[in-house]
């Protein structure tokens, strides 16, 4: 290659790249090689071919291919002709006929020619992995993203199961588009299952973000789904106990329907227990799924109070890793309830609301919501039907209705407060939250007992249904 250092157009142009923090140069001779900056510096009479100046001094020339948005090696850079490495003239050579070859599909032969005459041996390609299906990455993303980061992954691997594996499962999840994950939503919402559509919905756009981010696809072809579109209407309930209403449902958790001699023992322990949880969930605020787990250790109806463990409170495990264990005081009518609770489950009894029926040991959060279902079923309340969650906004509302603060009221459902006041307010509020509490109690106990209340009769079956 010519020495020439004339006004000649440059041969090369330099691109150097924003990490190096370098200005762009460029060179007209090969002895100036030697001289440039370290970066990504462009052969303007051959394009795609670069050669790449290393921090450390090593050159190289490299062959980007745009269109496919990769870059091949070609060999170390050399200023006159010597084993093992290419002068320009030479990687401008080998870059024409790879260019060639590529074209004709015969690129892997010309490179291996190429590392023959450089004497290095070039890493072969692994074998071509088979097309992950939607059932492996499901299961993939089950192990990897939402078991070790939620405290209980349970619902989700049941979604996955149910609902989105037997549709999806033995598709190759790159083929998969977006109306038919459409078609799965709108089958379930179809269905009359709404809440479970809205479900599936959420965790589908997280399996294909999981997989997106892992390049296993492109795109999310769930991203672009909005729930209106699929009939998901997503609705914040806002039913909650009016004052009249309260009596009626306490006397109806009240009412025996059952003779305990005529039904299983087991059967007529544990109705009688979730009676009596319910009417603890109005009147402490707690989760239902809280109650469930509940352990007699964390009981103390000497002190008056129930302790909910991280493991049992609402929340991921990063969401744990701040969090402390919740105290919620017992005020007179609650401390009764948890004894008679106590006189039920038996002294052996681990759980609050124990049940042979389930594998846990404890009754699930379904058998509140079906009790409950049930009873109101038969004597319907004058607002319309209610969850377990409402017996929950019925206690916050209360508190508003009774002059409570409204940071102990949040405080007294364990719930998150603003930002900054959770980073520097520390304070249980407890002797306040205890207060607010048992002025809750004493406002239920005269509704319940007002000569006003309306109380409803109802039948007493002979059996159990």
């Amino acid at each position: 290659m010519s020495a020439d250092t004339s006004t000649a157009t440059p041969i090369l142009t330099t691109t150097t790249p924003n990490r190096l923090r370098r200005k762009r140069s460029s060179f007209r001779a090969a002895s100036e090689v030697a001289k440039l900056a370290p970066g990504d510096h462009s052969d303007r009479l051959t394009r795609g071919l670069v050669l790449r100046v290393h921090p450390s001094g090593g050159r190289a020339f490299r062959w980007r291919i745009r269109a496919e948005r990769r870059t091949v090696t070609l060999g170390e850079w050399a200023a006159e002709p010597q084993p093992g490495r290419l002068t320009l003239a030479q990687a401008r050579e080998w870059h024409d006929r790879l260019r060639v070859a590529q074209r004709a599909g015969q690129l892997a032969a010309v490179l291996a020619d190429l590392d023959a005459q450089l004497g290095r041996n070039r890493p072969a390609p692994g074998p071509a992995l088979a097309p992950a299906t939607v059932a492996d990455v499901a299961e993939d993303f089950y192990n990897r993203r939402l078991q070790p980061h939620r405290k209980d992954p349970t619902a989700a691997r049941r979604l996955l199961d149910r609902e989105i594996v037997p549709v999806l499962g033995p598709r190759p999840i790159a083929e998969v588009e977006t109306r038919e994950v459409a078609r799965l939503v709108e089958a379930i919402v179809d269905r009359g299952s709404t809440f479970t559509g809205q479900k599936v919905l959420a965790l589908v756009k997280q399996m294909f973000r999981f997989a997106e981010g892992r390049g296993i696809v492109k795109r999310n072809p769930a991203a672009p789904l909005d729930p209106d579109d699929l009939g998901i209407r997503a609705r914040m309930r806002q039913r909650a106990l009016a004052a009249e209403e309260v009596p009626i449902l306490w006397h109806l958790l009240d009412t025996t329907r059952t003779d305990p001699r005529s039904v299983n023992h087991h059967k007529a322990v544990e109705s009688k227990g979730l009676r009596l949880a319910l009417k603890i969930l109005l009147l402490c605020g707690a989760r239902v799924g809280e109650l469930c787990k509940a352990r007699w250790a964390n009981v103390d109806l000497d002190r008056a109070t129930w302790t909910i463990p991280v493991a049992d409170q609402k929340g991921t495990l990063r969401h744990a890793e701040a969090a402390r264990p919740f105290v919620i005081p017992l005020a007179p009518s609650a401390l009764a309830l948890f004894r008679d609770l106590k006189a039920f489950a038996g002294e052996g009894a681990s759980f609050v609301l124990p049940s042979p029926w389930s594998s846990a040991g404890h009754v699930t959060i379904h058998a509140p919501w079906t009790l409950l279902t049930r009873l109101l079923a038969e004597t319907p309340l004058p607002g319309g039907p209610i969850t377990v969650h409402d017996l929950r906004r019925t206690c916050r509302t209360m508190l508003s209705r009774l002059g409570v603060a409204p940071h102990v009221a949040e405080r007294a459902l364990n719930h998150a407060l603003p930002a900054l006041w959770n980073v520097y307010d520390l304070h249980d509020h407890l002797a306040a939250r205890r207060e607010a509490l048992e002025k809750l109690d004493a406002y239920v106990a005269r509704l319940v007992s007002s000569e006003s209340a309306e109380v409803v009769t109802l039948p007493q079956p002979s059996a159990a249904p």
